[in-house]
């Protein structure tokens, strides 16, 4: 979100924002737990069925690429009546 709020909103001009994500396997597997990733509609259902087959807490990870902006939509007013 901060690089692309600086890309944005600063002429791309970037500063300390070139971060990494850990080892996400690796971190989930240091407390005991299954870690499984998945890039594909297809490689999900595998590792839900091998998750639910577990006798252990189990994490999925789905990469994705750059998330929109979310602030737009949450600055809107809250709908009354619902």
């Amino acid at each position: 979100n901060v690089r692309r709020i600086q890309a944005e909103s600063f002429g791309n001009r970037l500063i300390a924002s070139d971060l990494r994500n850990p080892d996400f396997q690796k971190f989930v597997e240091s407390f005991g737990a299954l870690a499984m990733r998945a890039t594909s509609p297809a490689e999900l259902r595998q590792a839900l069925r091998t998750a639910f087959k577990a006798d252990v807490p189990a994490v999925i990870e789905i990469p994705s690429g750059p998330m929109p902006d979310p602030w737009p939509l949450l600055r809107q007013p809250a709908a009354r009546g619902r």
